[in-house]
Parts: structure tokens; sequence; C-alpha cells
């Protein structure tokens, strides 16, 4: 009988992982971290600061939608007026997709896309990571599988060169290993995720790959394990300098 049982919830479990579902990806995200590492304008060190009293942040909540904001940083703006065009604030921006006939345990489907944006604020307002959950559900939004949830953190440099000098390093912790972008100041970078329905069901991870329309908007990375962020740093000097070079 204890055979037959286990058996039958096998039949179960398959049957749900091996159906097809329809609906769109909601996410949320919570859980701000508020103390890290700064690098200095060179890349070469860091200074563990603790922005614990002071740090600005919204959008950490953990309230599910098809879209999430959340954003960090203060300059003061009434002194120190920033140019046309470049914001104060750093901004992750979760977008969820709509998905149509995904075959669990088969159908690799993109659950949605972060854009990471590099605002200009004083050091002790910002941020140093956070968590992003996200959610597939049917379109009358009951909850389809368990979440998938993927830690990020933000290393950032002091804010006292060029963009390229003012690059922030952030990275995405999967299962799979870090995915990451070093971002100049001031420009963006979007990350494209992809899941499959597994299991009782349950969302896995696949792999987030550098969206195709960021390129040129000023970033050093991509969907690979990304190295050091002092490796990155001395890149984008190597590249400021070759641009400063051109110039000439």
């Amino acid at each position: 009988m204890k055979h037959k049982l286990l058996a039958l919830a096998a039949t179960f479990a398959l049957q749900a992982s091996a159906g097809t579902f329809s609906g769109l990806s909601i996410g949320a995200f919570s859980d701000p971290i508020t103390s890290g590492y700064v690098w200095n304008t060179f890349g070469l060190e860091t200074t563990l600061t603790d922005n614990t009293v002071t740090a600005v942040y919204s959008g950490f909540d953990g309230v599910a939608g098809t879209t999430a904001t959340a954003k960090w940083g203060f300059y003061p703006v009434a002194d120190f007026p920033l140019p046309d065009g470049v914001d104060q604030e750093s901004t992750l921006l979760f977008e969820g997709t709509q998905f149509f006939d995904v075959i669990g345990d088969q159908t690799i489907f993109k659950v949605g896309s972060i854009t990471f944006t590099n605002g200009t604020s004083e050091i002790q307002t910002l941020l140093f990571g956070g968590t992003l959950t996200i959610t597939p559900v049917q379109f009358d939004w009951s909850y389809l599988s368990d979440p998938l949830i993927i830690p990020f953190s933000i290393e950032t440099t002091r804010n006292l060169g060029t963009p390229a000098f003012n690059a922030d390093f952030v990275v995405f912790r999967t299962e799979l290993g870090d995915v990451g972008a070093f971002v100049y100041e001031g420009a963006s970078a979007t990350f494209d995720i992809y899941a499959k329905i597994v299991g009782d069901p349950q969302t896995s991870f696949q792999q987030i790959l550098v969206n195709p329309n960021s390129v040129g908007n000023g970033f050093v990375g991509g969907a690979s394990p990304v190295p050091e962020p002092a490796s990155l740093l001395l890149a984008g000097a190597a590249l400021a300098g070759l641009a400063w070079a051109r110039r000439r």
C-alpha cells in the first residue's frame, strides 16, 4: 500500500509539473541592505560604509505587482543642481511579462526584466542591495508556483570623476552563479530573466541575459560571472582614457 501511495503521489507531482500554464509575472523588492563597501575613485580600495541611519529609499515594501520600482539615494538639488537628464536617485525597475502555454518542466520563458539606473546621490544616502521576488500567477492572480528569489548587491564609487569613474557595480545572485554589470553614472543596464515551472510546481531560474537594447548605454559586464569590481573600474578607467585620447 505504501508503494502505491508513493507512486500515486509521484503521478500527481508529474501531472502538476507537466501541465500547461498561462498567466503573468509579478515582482516585489524587499530587504534593503544599508551597509556595504564604497570604492575610491580609482577602484583600488574600499571603505565599509554604514548608512543605517542616513539611507534614503523607497519601493522596498514587498508589495507585488506587474511592475515594481525601488529607488534610493538623495542629492541636495537646492545647493548643487544636477545636469539636465541626470537623476538624483538610483533605480531598479522590475517589469513582469505575460506568458502563454508554458509547459511545465519543458518551456523556458521570460518572467520579466530588471533595469538598473545609476543615479547621482550622496554616499551616505545609498543602499547596497536587497531582494527581488518574482512569482508567476494566473490571470485571475492566483499563484501558479513558489516564487523565484534573487538577492542583489550594489557596490558604488565616490562621485568624484567622469561617469566611467563614477560607475556602480550591480550583481544578481542566482543558483547558477553571479551575473552583473558595471554601469556608468547616469546610464542604465537591462537584464532579462528566464525560468521554467517545475516540480510541484515551482519556479526554477534558468538564466539572466543583458538585453541587447542596453548596448551603448555605457556599461561593461553582462550575462556571465563578472570580474572583481576593481578590475571593472580599471576597465572603465581605460575606456575613459581611450575616449580622452580620441578627443585629443
